[in-house]
């Protein structure tokens, strides 16, 4: 999970203390051989205790459906006492955090607050504070079409985000997004705030969970050709076409192409694995020898010979989508057949872009086609 290596570089060395986690977050992930949700692989990985020459994590959690959470009775006993030192009123941290879940707004200025205090008050542990649903705490839209509450959210993060001292501290906040495009544009370009991608899981662990869940049921099938054409799936969708029990090479596809449309909406893409091969093609002597001798061998180079793509022209009907289903077949290509990745909706083209170069990143080799390009 190249991931954690990036948050812990970059928290570690305090690259920046503010980030944008993205991408696959809603998946599985291997824990010390168990399968568990993004949040408690993070609780997990970010768990350090308190020595008597190293400073410990206190890991806070806000989700939109639930108050915030200060993981351990000690952490929420010593920032109650550091609260209470350095606010003149009689509520308490406690009571301020059962507030919590209704009020978004005042849920974000007193995590702001909290790592303040902590900061004035000398806390003898860092902060992580981990801020689930950003994207819908601080949805992507023009500012002065937004509603007061969202505005309010925008500026709460954006002055804390860029406050100095924050910056020179050694609390670091994590924002939680399914894409970074989601999160609004004052807060996710500050040039403070660092991103990390989560991507699709690779041939490696694709394989590992088909083996694991193979032997796990008793079942047999080729754990190395299902990690192949498994690619653009999710763990968590890789395990429902294994409950299927149907690992035919129609059904597989289908489940991918599901997956894409599911990610990138209905209508923008189309997911193929051509059978047909060059010599099921009739006539175009000429041009499949053209292919054969050179464009293939380009497509399969990875020198200075290599060509990335190709411009086919030709009248409507004439073959084109066909012979390039039967390159993409020679090559031992799946296809992406893009048909409308433009939206009307603001900032909603950026979000599927992100999302249709993760899908395409998570393929070993891929053929992208690009119908009626003119248009």
């Amino acid at each position: 999970m190249k991931f954690i290596n990036d948050l812990a570089k970059i928290i570690n060395t305090g690259q920046s203390r503010s980030m944008i986690l993205h991408g696959n977050i809603h998946d599985l992930f291997y824990n010390q051989n168990k399968m568990v949700p993004l949040t408690t692989l993070l609780l997990s990985k970010t768990k350090v205790e308190r020595s008597d020459k190293n400073k410990g994590i206190t890991q806070i959690i806000y989700q939109v459906n639930r108050p915030i959470e200060i993981i351990g009775s000690d952490n929420l006993d010593e920032l109650e006492t550091l609260w209470s030192n350095s606010h003149g009123d009689n509520r308490t941290l406690k009571s301020r955090l059962s507030e919590t879940l209704d009020n978004s707004v005042y849920a974000l200025e007193l995590l702001r607050q909290i790592t303040e205090c902590a900061r004035v008050g000398k806390y003898k542990n860092n902060l992580l504070i981990i801020v689930e649903a950003a994207d819908m705490l601080l949805p992507e839209s023009p500012i002065n079409n937004m509603m007061p509450a969202d505005r309010k959210r925008v500026s709460i993060v954006t002055d804390w985000f860029s406050d100095p001292q924050f910056n020179s501290s050694h609390d670091t906040v994590i924002l939680i997004s399914e894409s970074r495009n989601g999160i609004q544009s004052r807060v996710s370009r500050l040039p403070q705030v660092l991103t990390v991608e989560i991507g699709l899981p690779d041939l490696e662990e694709r394989k590992k969970l088909i083996e694991w869940y193979l032997e796990s049921n008793s079942q047999k099938a080729d754990s190395s050709w299902l990690a192949t054409n498994t690619s653009g799936l999710s763990l968590q969708a890789v395990l429902q076409l294994l409950r299927s029990q149907d690992y035919n090479t129609e059904n597989v596809a289908s489940k991918v192409e599901q997956y894409m449309e599911s990610q990138l909406g209905e209508g923008v893409v189309e997911f193929k694995r051509p059978t047909h091969k060059l010599n099921d093609v009739v006539g175009f002597t000429r041009i499949k020898k053209f292919i054969a001798e050179e464009l293939i061998p380009g497509f399969k180079s990875n020198g200075v010979d290599c060509i990335a793509g190709a411009l086919v022209g030709g009248p409507i009907g004439s073959g084109k989508t066909f012979i390039c289903e039967a390159v993409a077949s020679e090559v031992g290509c799946p296809v992406i057949v893009l048909k409308n990745i433009r939206s009307k909706w603001y900032g909603e083209t950026d979000q599927i872009i992100e999302r249709l170069r993760r899908l395409i990143e998570s393929f070993h080799k891929i053929m992208i086609f690009v119908d009626e390009a003119d248009t």
